[in-house]
């Protein structure tokens, strides 16, 4: 089975190296720009848009795109492909996962005014991202009028979809707090507010208990039991929710 991210890199035709600065589509023909630019852009927009991408980099699943405590440089990234793990590591070495980032969502917010680097990052998949340099995205903003509202707008939702992701793990039992975590992927990875319902997991057991705060044995444990009662088809780290209605009423402590 091909996975979303293998599928989109192959009709992309972009040579297998790291970091790679190719060309890459407009930003008007990514597959995911729902989610970075709401709205309708025409090809000015777009070309626009396109002359703020400082490049296009390529990054192979397991990689660091940056490392905790390193010095902070003025980028955000634009995930167009791919998956990452935004996590700490304590003294003793112990993992942390403040989150998991996906299509779409913007690298780099959470460095803005500070020096160091409070988290690192890290290649679940094969990645492409679009690299902005912050302060010409502030430039931006007073030479090109017209696209303000989008950038502003790209920022704004990029910090409402993370405390939406924070309250929906915060309270409640393993279970709904699992439920939760299901469900915020599937809504993520849809299409124009849809859930998608087959699910390409790749974070480790161990990653998904470190961010929820529980121990891997309870998230295998409760995924076993999703899938005895129904809710879940599992086919190792392919995750398909056959039963999303259940599954929202388990997340909202109704089951």
């Amino acid at each position: 089975m091909k996975h979303p991210e293998q599928e989109l890199l192959q009709s992309l035709r972009w040579p297998q190296r790291r970091r790679s600065a190719a060309a890459a589509p407009s930003c008007l023909d990514c597959p995911v720009r729902r989610h970075c630019v709401p709205g309708e852009l025409d090809d000015q927009d777009c070309g626009v848009i396109d002359r703020l991408v400082g490049r296009r980099v390529f990054l192979p699943r397991g990689e660091h795109l940056y490392w905790m405590d390193q010095a902070v440089v003025p980028k955000l990234y634009a995930i167009r492909v791919g998956q990452f793990k935004i996590y700490q590591l304590s003294d003793q070495g112990v993992q942390r996962v403040a989150s998991f980032q996906a299509e779409g969502d913007i690298l780099g917010l959470d460095t803005i005014g500070v020096a160091a680097q409070r988290c690192s990052a890290v290649a679940l998949t094969n990645c492409v991202l679009c690299e902005f340099s912050y302060p010409r995205l502030t430039h931006a903003h007073l030479a090109h009028a017209d696209i303000l509202p989008q950038l502003d707008s790209l920022l704004s939702r990029a910090l409402v979809r993370e405390q939406w992701r924070a309250l929906l793990v915060r309270d409640g039992r393993a279970d709904q707090k699992l439920a939760g975590f299901l469900l915020a992927q599937a809504l993520h990875h849809g299409a124009s507010g849809q859930m998608r319902l087959q699910l390409y997991l790749p974070m480790t057991r161990q990653d998904i208990g470190d961010y929820l705060g529980m121990m891997p044995e309870t998230v295998s444990r409760l995924l076993h039991q999703f899938e005895r009662a129904g809710l879940l088809a599992i086919n190792r780290r392919v995750v398909v929710i056959v039963d999303p209605q259940a599954l929202r009423r388990l997340a909202d402590g109704l089951a």
